[in-house]
Order: C-alpha cells, then structure tokens, then sequence
C-alpha cells in the first residue's frame, strides 16, 4: 500500500493543480480495505471509472498488465497524471470523458484493451443510459469487476442511481445479470462496501 509519506507528498502536488482534494488521508481506511482485493486484478488489463487523483490506480498499476483510468473531470485527470509519475507500470493511460465516451472509442477500436473493471464510489452516479451501456459494451469483455460502494443514497435525483446501487443486494443483481458470481465484502461499520464480481472459467 501506498507509504504515508508519499500520500502527502501527492496531496501537495494535487493542491497545485486544484484545490479540491478527494482522495485525502481521512480516507486511507478505504484504500486500506480494497488492498484485501487488489490481487484479483493481478496479470488484468484494468479499466477504472472515476478515477479522481487515481490513488486507486496507484495500487492496480503495482500488479495489472495494463490500467485506464477514466474520469469526466479534467482536473482529476491533471491530478492523475501526477499520480503516474509515481507509478513503476508504464501501461498507464488516463482518458477525459464519461462511459459513453468511452464506449464510442470502443466500439471503434481506438480504445485500449481492458478484461477488468474498478469502480470506487462511482457508479450510483451513473444514469440508466449509462449503467445500460456498461451492461452492454463494457462488462462483457471483463472477467474480473470490482465496485465500492456506500450504503446510502447520495444524489436525490430520480435521474441518476436509478437501480438503487447504494444497496449492494442491487449491485449484486445488475452483476449477476452479466453472468457474474458475486460476494459482498461489508466493512466493519457498515457504511460501506465491496462487491467481488469474477466468471467461472470454462474448463475444457
């Protein structure tokens, strides 16, 4: 896991490039339990939606093949890309834009390879219309999806979280849907949560 001391040299230099800091100290904890899983992505070609300064990506970078990053806002990218000077994998590549965007790019064969998938406390925000093309273009190439989640609602709105996906139960069906086996990691408060996403192989 990423040392202290060199969280709070990246704090520095995201403050440089915009003063709204996500991924801060207070919430090591969190990265601290996704650690329990980050193996699963050993060997993967990863692709994470909402990156912010891709403390995240920092870690799948030390074990996947490959990682993209996607984010909408352009600072989080700049904010990522500080982040990659750090990272020793140098099949990195950080992407402005949104699923549809990505997805366009796919379907043209001008985005890069992915077989996994990390969400972090993203994907309540998405609309039906993206959480439908995820279900369509996305998640069929992947073997291995990993998603965070809060057990709360977070955005009032009828137009987004339209699946209730601050309750893992429903994580887990919009998943299973896809053909995945799935497994809810609680953390110890309860407030939030992991859900292990893998395919059975086919043995010959």
């Amino acid at each position: 896991m990423i040392s202290l001391e060199l969280h709070k040299e990246l704090i520095k230099k995201w403050k440089k490039v915009d003063k709204n800091v996500y991924q801060k100290i207070s919430r090591r904890y969190r990265l601290k339990y996704f650690m329990n899983y980050v193996d699963l992505f050993k060997g993967k070609d990863v692709l994470e939606l909402g990156i912010n300064s891709a403390i995240y990506g920092y870690e799948i970078s030390q074990v996947a093949n490959s990682y993209i990053g996607l984010d909408h806002a352009e600072y989080c990218i700049k904010q990522a890309k500080v982040t990659q000077k750090y990272m020793e994998n140098p099949n990195v590549k950080l992407m402005l834009g949104n699923v549809k965007d990505f997805i366009k790019l796919d379907q043209a064969g001008k985005a890069p390879k992915y077989n996994a998938l990390f969400a972090s406390f993203v994907l309540y925000h998405l609309t039906k219309k993206e959480t439908n093309r995820l279900a369509k273009y996305v998640l069929p190439k992947c073997d291995v999806v990993i998603i965070q989640t809060r057990f709360r609602i977070r955005t009032p709105a009828r137009l987004y979280n339209p699946h209730d996906f601050n309750k893992p139960k429903n994580v887990v069906k919009y998943l299973s849907r896809e053909g995945f086996n799935c497994k809810v990691s609680w953390s110890s408060d309860k407030k939030y949560g992991i859900i292990i996403a893998t395919r059975e192989k086919n043995e010959d």
